[in-house]
């Protein structure tokens, strides 16, 4: 691998590191500016509409970054070509989701025409970054695997229409940011990503 590539990954790296604690320091910071949300049965999005809502727009959007800075990383190095295609379909479409505001409703109906952009951009991101952990994983198979479940049990939970979505997007958004802090180090200080 040559000096400049890896100068390069680790640059993207950095910055993939950087979105993911802004996003984690803004959702930190929302929980605290709308104690009376209920965190259990409501989704991230639902911030929004509360106190601090340009927050949420900001940190969905330091997310995307952080997720299309690993994407082109990990590109450079020659990682597993679907799992970086399936890195950048997520971002890009939490990208999406940061630009148009989720309808913010108790009963989680979507109303308006940016609120149906954000549910369709946010149900293709979470498969979209699952699979990529999947096809890149190498020595963190098990997180893979775990962020995966986590998915299913998502996924279930709102089929079945329990009102505990809000934590089990909370845990997803965890355990992703776990992933993409180790692919991020990884990619920082391996040459031999691939």
């Amino acid at each position: 691998m040559s000096r400049d590539k890896s100068i390069h990954s680790a640059r993207y790296a950095r910055v993939a590191s950087i979105g993911a604690g802004y996003a984690l320091a803004a959702v930190i910071a929302l929980h605290s500016l709308n104690p009376e949300y209920d965190i259990v049965a409501r989704p991230l999005s639902d911030y929004a509409v509360g106190r601090g809502g340009w927050l949420i727009a900001t940190a969905i959007f330091a997310f995307a970054i952080s997720v299309l800075s690993l994407a082109r990383g990990l590109s450079a190095m020659r990682a597993s070509r679907a799992g970086v295609v399936s890195l950048y379909i997520a971002g890009i479409a939490y990208l999406i989701a940061s630009i148009f505001p989720a309808d913010a409703r108790p009963d989680n109906t979507v109303e308006t025409f940016a609120g149906v952009i954000h549910f369709v951009a946010g149900y293709l991101s979470s498969p979209a970054l699952v699979i990529a952990a999947i096809l890149l994983a190498r020595d963190s198979r098990a997180l893979a695997f775990v962020l995966w479940a986590t998915l299913v049990i998502l996924v279930l939970v709102n089929i079945l229409d329990w009102r505990i979505g809000g934590i089990g997007q909370r845990i997803f958004f965890a355990i992703a940011l776990v992933w993409m802090m180790r692919t991020a180090r990884r990619l920082a200080f391996d040459s031999n990503i691939a």
